[in-house]
């Protein structure tokens, strides 16, 4: 009973004290290490954000197209779709704004 108590120890400690330290050692090494690996992960995350603002930009355009074409003539229907159809546009404006600035600062930056 006592040499498996010791057993058990010495196996926790061993776990604990050097194959956990070893797994977080091979973590954190996996970071950007340069200016270009930041500036390569920049570029992913605002090419990422660009594709999704242009596809819900795209949907809310859709959405507009149809509030307005089903509003039969109704003021408030026909207000809500331009305002759509406005927020929709700017959030297009935005995105291609991010891109310019984007190549901007990456210019910059190199």
């Amino acid at each position: 009973m006592k040499n498996k108590k010791i057993t058990i120890f010495i196996t926790s400690f061993m776990f604990l004290f050097v194959l956990v330290p070893i797994a977080f050692a091979a973590v954190v090494t996996a970071g950007p290490t340069t200016l270009g690996g930041v500036t390569t992960i920049v570029d992913t995350v605002i090419t990422w954000v660009q594709t999704i603002v242009f596809l819900i930009a795209i949907l809310m355009i859709i959405w507009a197209g149809f509030t307005w074409m089903t509003a039969g003539g109704d003021e408030e229907k026909i207000k809500t779709a331009r305002s759509m159809l406005l927020w929709a546009l700017v959030g297009i404006a935005v995105a291609l704004f991010a891109g310019v600035a984007k190549t901007f600062i990456t210019n910059l930056i190199s």
